[in-house]
């Protein structure tokens, strides 16, 4: 169970905060599900091609210069049409 936590770690962050928010605003649950879908598709991708080659703590380095701001400029242009 640790191994897994280890692998998906981001994945399971990004997720956290869009079932919360897909909560909140059931209005617009299409296309934050869309959102939702490219969110986590894109860390999950990411996220499986940077554990064959690093731990955690290195992973954590990449990702913060790779998906982080991918996700913001994905959550940006969201907001926009929701909001």
């Amino acid at each position: 169970m640790t191994k897994l936590i280890n692998d998906f770690y981001f994945t399971a962050i990004t997720l956290t905060p869009l079932i919360l928010f897909s909560i909140i605003f059931w209005d617009n649950i299409a296309l934050y599900s869309v959102m939702a879908l490219a969110l986590v598709l894109s860390t999950l991708v990411i996220e499986l091609a940077l554990n064959k080659k690093y731990f955690l703590q290195e992973k954590s380095k990449k990702m913060s210069l790779t998906i982080v701001p991918i996700n913001i400029a994905v959550f940006a242009m969201f907001a926009i049409f929701v909001f």
